[in-house]
């Protein structure tokens, strides 16, 4: 499916006026990550989902509303509970792998690169918030450092702290040198490995998982929360055979479903766009299929509202929601009785960055 928004007259007069605006972390400093230079340069998104219920046949799963931007994802849940009891079970947010250090920029295991964020210090990297039933919540934390299967989280705070066990990656040694006793400990661990002369990995891979003992009482319980996504960031061109190129994917046509008539109207956009004259595209991907351990495993009334930001001209991804345009830059679908089977990637095309 792909959505076209039109500017407004007001958006096309002021648009040369218009400062460039770049998408990411409220919490990270934009200026760190220049915007791709080729065609062959980007940053991937890092996907994050929704809360995990333990798996409960009491409570129902009454409506959800998920709001997704490239610069806020909100979620609120009505959870019913149809027992006379008290259900006590435990809510989770996994949070996606911590992005591992390389002298090329931020990875993933699971193919993520180049990453744009800033060296974690804190393991709430997405700005993670909740509440329940208008009440601010404050869950507890597990942080692993997983290595070879095992976690060595613990290890590695007694040796560094938490700053360390946030720590993985490779490293170049006149960048970041290392202590003898900080390489004897890690050694000892078995979680030291030098590259060369010049790079030493710390060869672990950190996972954050916020979560909280939740208590259900009879009839509904409401629980926001809300965080801040990574976006990716890629350069769009077109062939003179119109065959459209998204930088960092070898087939971005078929991952965002773009179309032959998507690719017409991304040409009225930029009719001369080639690596010299590039368009730009924000990507985000959201994990819709964390969830579903509730009673019936299905979501009674489903709300989704995609919200592009006024620069972006075209949005395209792959789904059957029935998605409409509300407003300009704002589409909205809904389901009844609504199981997800399909994680979501959006691309948004803009003419400037």
């Amino acid at each position: 499916m792909h959505l076209i928004q039109r500017p407004s007259n007001k958006v096309a007069r002021e648009s040369k006026f218009q400062f460039f605006v770049l998408l990411i972390l409220v919490k990270f400093f934009v200026s760190a990550f220049p915007l791709p230079s080729t065609a062959n340069d980007s940053m991937s998104d890092l996907a994050a989902g929704g809360l995990v219920l333990i798996t409960n046949d009491d409570i129902v799963m009454q409506k959800e509303d998920l709001y997704l931007s490239e610069n806020e994802i909100k979620i609120r849940y009505e959870m019913r509970n149809e027992s006379q009891k008290i259900i006590k079970a435990r809510v989770a947010f996994p949070l996606p792998e911590i992005p591992h250090i390389t002298p090329s920029g931020f990875t993933t295991s699971k193919g993520g690169y180049n990453i744009a964020i800033q060296p974690p210090t804190d393991p709430n990297i997405l700005d993670f918030s909740v509440v329940v039933n208008g009440k601010v919540i404050n869950p507890d934390v597990e942080i692993k450092a997983l290595l070879k299967g095992k976690d060595i989280a613990s290890d590695l705070n007694l040796i560094g702290g938490q700053s360390l066990v946030l720590r993985s990656g490779e490293f170049m040694l006149d960048e970041a040198p290392i202590s003898d006793q900080l390489r004897e400990q890690l050694m000892a661990i078995g979680a030291f490995e030098k590259i060369d002369e010049l790079i030493y990995k710390f060869p672990w891979r950190t996972y954050v998982t916020y979560h909280w003992v939740q208590d259900f009482p009879p009839g509904v319980t409401v629980i926001e929360h809300r965080y801040t996504p990574v976006i990716g960031r890629h350069l769009v061109t077109l062939s003179k055979n119109n065959k459209i190129n998204i930088s960092g994917f070898d087939q971005g046509a078929s991952r965002y479903c773009i179309t032959p008539k998507m690719i017409q109207d991304i040409k009225k956009l930029n009719v001369t766009s080639s690596d010299d004259n590039p368009l730009f595209a924000n990507t985000l991907g959201y994990i819709l299929k964390t969830g579903a351990h509730w009673k019936g495993r299905a979501i009674e009334e489903f709300n989704i509202t995609i919200q592009a930001s006024e620069k972006t001209r075209v949005t395209s991804l792959c789904t059957k929601l029935p998605l409409i345009r509300k407003r300009q830059n704002e589409f909205f679908a809904t389901m009844k009785n609504y199981k997800p089977n399909k994680d979501l990637n959006i691309i948004f095309i803009r003419k400037d960055p």
